[in-house]
């Protein structure tokens, strides 16, 4: 603050000083003149006309008058105000009496911005239709003895998930038939089908029964008819494409190769 003020003060002093100067000067002609009219003993009387016919004009009054025009516009163009931290920013309002403080006095100085951006990764998803098949055993097990079937039925397993071959489940979508376990079961688009089977033994409407000995997961079974019911879906769906990755993803988030169009 004390610089600029110096500042200030600094250029009207020089202001002032040349307006005297060129004040003194032009005083000095005419004195000069009035010395020498005294000297010889003759005042010229005002208005007299000189060499020419014409009278002599006094410039002062416009000097005067232009020097203190230009002490009135005042220092403030002497200055120019411009950012700091960016030196392409126009400044068109600034205060001198409270100046924000710089670095660096240039105003070529250096200076560093922060630039905070987002990358941002934008692709086409591709949709197809998968075909699905679902399968799903229960596998119910009854003793059989004295050619007739006794004590209670029992579950060996229940709604349990089964695997399909995807070449099966290609053919069901043309054919309306599904191979399971080397059986072949009719099922229907977009529907459950459900079909049974007897896995050992075997059992008619009188409860005359064969028996023979069963093995579910490592377990032996003797005397036992044993019955397994499928249940089947066979349906289409959308997934969605990822070709970058070669993936397929359905809906429900089970993903798959995309060269296999069908689920299991």
């Amino acid at each position: 603050m004390k610089t600029l003020e110096a500042e200030i003060t600094r250029l009207e002093e020089r202001k002032r000083r040349k307006a005297t100067a060129l004040l003194a000067a032009e005083a000095a002609p005419a004195q000069r003149r009035a010395g020498t009219g005294e000297e010889a003993g003759r005042l010229e009387p005002p208005g007299k006309r000189h060499r020419g016919g014409k009278g002599r004009l006094s410039m002062s009054p416009w000097i005067m008058a232009a020097t203190m025009l230009s002490v009135m516009c005042g220092p403030a163009e002497a200055f120019t105000a411009y950012d700091c931290t960016n030196v392409s920013n126009s400044v068109v309002a600034y205060s001198l009496l409270d100046p924000a403080p710089c670095d660096s006095g240039s105003k070529n100085a250096d200076f560093e911005r922060t630039v905070h951006g987002e990358l941002v990764q934008q692709r086409k998803d591709r949709v197809t239709d998968v075909f699905r098949c679902q399968v799903v055993e229960s596998i119910m097990s009854q003793y059989c003895g004295m050619w007739s079937a006794a004590g209670v039925v029992r579950y060996l397993k229940f709604r349990e998930p089964k695997n399909v071959d995807p070449a099966a489940c290609r053919r069901a979508r043309e054919t309306g038939r599904l191979a399971v376990d080397g059986r072949i079961f009719n099922v229907t688009l977009g529907a459950w089908t459900s079909s049974s089977y007897f896995r050992t033994g075997d059992l008619d409407s009188g409860s005359t029964c064969h028996e023979s000995n069963l093995h579910v997961d490592g377990v032996r079974y003797e005397h036992q008819t044993a019955q397994s019911v499928l249940e089947m879906r066979v349906w289409e769906e959308s997934a969605r494409v990822n070709d970058m990755a070669g993936t397929i993803t359905l809906v429900s988030g089970l993903q798959a190769r995309l060269t296999d169009l069908s689920f299991m």
